[in-house]
């Protein structure tokens, strides 16, 4: 099946899990260590929202190697998030401040959890996509960086589909496109992109 991502060949490539992944990492510990990640503040993107003045920022941090893997034992930081304005929409469960965004494998299912200081988990997320990508182009060599596009979830049926880094938001949900590992090989290059439901959700 033929996807903005490309061909899906789900089922025909299959992931086993075998025993259990550790206790996730004390959440003290992991706000410290992503304080000293390097983030990519060019690569930004925002949530805007509709009789607001507030927004969220994430920023993307350094390509995160084996992404997946992490994801799937300690945990894999994926975003730094920036909650600032007065106006705070009553579904957003942000006051202003710094927040990292932590994905975990728990109980067979991908769990992201946004915590701000002191280790405090202020919510978290289910429903998130993790996708491998293949890329073929042989005898092309390029390079890319960490990033992050944002897209609305549902659009009328004769409207363009629109992704970027700014996003303004009404009554609709929007959704956040991570761009957290990529690598190079001979024939082309692999990536790791994770789809997360954005702040209002």
């Amino acid at each position: 099946m033929e996807t903005d991502f490309g061909r899906n060949i789900t089922g025909r490539v299959d992931v086993f899990v075998n025993g259990a992944p550790p206790t996730p990492a004390n959440t003290v510990d992991l706000v410290a260590a992503a304080a000293k990640s390097r983030y990519w503040e060019d690569q930004a993107a925002e949530f805007r929202y509709a009789d607001s003045d507030f927004t969220i920022k994430l920023t993307p941090p350094d390509f995160q190697h084996l992404a997946f893997a992490q994801a799937a034992t300690t945990g894999l930081l994926l975003f730094r998030l920036d909650a600032s304005g007065k106006s705070r929409p009553r579904n957003l469960a942000f006051e202003p401040g710094t927040y990292h965004f932590f994905l975990n494998l728990v109980d067979g299912r991908w769990l992201g959890r946004a915590i701000g200081g002191g280790g405090v988990v202020i919510c978290s997320t289910l429903g998130i996509l993790v996708r491998q990508q293949v890329n073929y182009h042989p005898g092309r060599t390029h390079t890319e960086t960490p990033s992050i596009s944002l897209h609305r979830v549902f659009e009328a049926v004769d409207a363009p589909q629109q992704a970027g880094r700014s996003l303004r938001l009404q009554a609709e949900s929007g959704w956040a496109d991570v761009q957290i590992d990529w690598t190079p090989f001979g024939a082309g290059c692999w990536k790791t992109i994770v789809c997360v439901p954005g702040p209002d959700q």
